[in-house]
């Protein structure tokens, strides 16, 4: 009966669609803008799974999302990395993976024969030379898409700090079209990009009611800044509105951070696919760079050049990347318990937990991670 209802409700949100509006995940967002060429990107992915001597072709030159209207140039998953260096020079998040993957160069600014800011490019075109080409379609979402979600949310907060609301609608639209993609039902793990990888991911860790919590949180927060900020031009009217935008910005990212974190933790436990442990760790060693260079080291040690092949020290692993949520900006209730109980759900750190040997009364921990942000 519930999924009759769900159907119903899908069938009704596309028949009151206004032209250039699209809907995504059963309606749990729903653009403003026409997005619905870059939702296709889902559809590049899909074709490289069905057909995997192709995918390699189809990750170069594209198939199925154009740049502009129904023909010409197709966009491509290969040019979100290899663009990188032009379109995110100033994105935050970008600058701290090519941060944490500097001691992976040759010489400081090549890794794997390529630009350090196409590290993305470089892990998936590795896979497909190893001939492990379902990994390789997984790196292109997990590495080349993630980073461009995480860009375009990136541009929204840049287009609200100039006041830009119709700029930043469309921007974030963007982001939800690169995340969900086409071809995505509500709580669905069929699909084809982020949002899908995510709820194969939060199954695993009992965080599926529906949707998985992470996805709901993030559709959340996208509804928010396009209904209480960017839709009724709080940017243009406010000048302090950029502050909360970023935050919320940041909030996403977090989120996204969520599924790669469970995907490791898994693949490190069941060690069956050191491609996959590989993969998992590099694109969190992108985001715990930034939470002290102990923990940073540590992991980067453990995890790079296929180094973690045997699991006798995972308890203490899990542990360290336990330590680094409230860094991230994500809680023990985010990532869950591991199978119930192979991994059971960790405890948050005590807001009163001290700082330099002073005990605070209140929770001021977000604060004190503003030194996180200069690097």
């Amino acid at each position: 009966m519930a999924d009759r209802a769900l159907f119903i409700f899908c069938l009704l949100v596309q028949f009151f669609l206004s032209d250039g509006q699209t809907s995504f995940a059963g309606g749990g967002y729903i653009s403003s803008t026409d997005v619905s060429n870059e939702a296709k990107i889902a559809l590049d992915v899909r074709d490289m799974r069905l057909n995997l001597q192709s995918a390699k072709n189809i990750y170069n030159n594209g198939k199925n999302s154009y740049l502009y209207g129904s023909s010409g140039n197709l966009r491509t998953i290969a040019k979100f990395s290899t663009d990188s260096d032009n379109v995110m020079m100033f994105d935050p998040t970008f600058y701290l993976f090519k941060y944490a993957f500097k001691p992976l160069t040759e010489d400081g600014q090549t890794f794997d024969g390529e630009n350090l800011g196409q590290y993305a490019d470089s892990l998936v075109n590795d896979l497909f030379e190893e001939g492990k080409n379902n990994m390789a379609i997984e790196a292109a979402v997990v590495a080349n898409i993630w980073m461009y979600v995480a860009h375009m949310l990136h541009d929204t907060a840049r287009q609200c700090r100039v006041q830009n609301d119709k700029v930043a609608l469309n921007a974030l639209d963007k982001a939800a079209a690169y995340m969900i993609g086409e071809d995505q039902d509500y709580g669905d793990t069929e699909g084809h990009l982020l949002y899908a990888l995510t709820e194969t991911a939060g199954e695993r860790f009992d965080k599926k009611d529906g949707e998985t919590q992470a996805n709901t949180k993030i559709i959340e927060m996208m509804n928010t800044l396009k209904n209480d900020y960017f839709k009724v031009n709080k940017c243009a009217s406010d000048p302090s509105a950029f502050q909360y935008v970023r935050v919320i910005v940041d909030r996403i990212i977090a989120q996204m951070t969520v599924p790669l974190i469970q995907n490791l933790i898994h693949h490190m436990h069941e060690i069956e696919n050191e491609y996959a442990i590989e993969l998992y760790s590099l694109s969190l060693i992108g985001r715990i760079a930034g939470c002290g260079n102990t923990t940073y080291n540590e992991l980067l040690n453990e995890f790079t050049y296929l180094g973690y092949t045997e699991n006798s020290n995972f308890d203490s692993v899990v542990k360290l990347i336990q330590s680094t949520y409230d860094c991230l900006g994500i809680t023990c209730n985010d990532i869950g318990a591991y199978e119930t109980d192979v991994v059971p759900e960790c405890t948050d750190k005590s807001q009163s937990t001290p700082l330099a040997g002073y005990i605070p009364s209140t929770n001021v921990h977000e604060h004190a991670k503003i030194d996180l942000d200069i690097y």
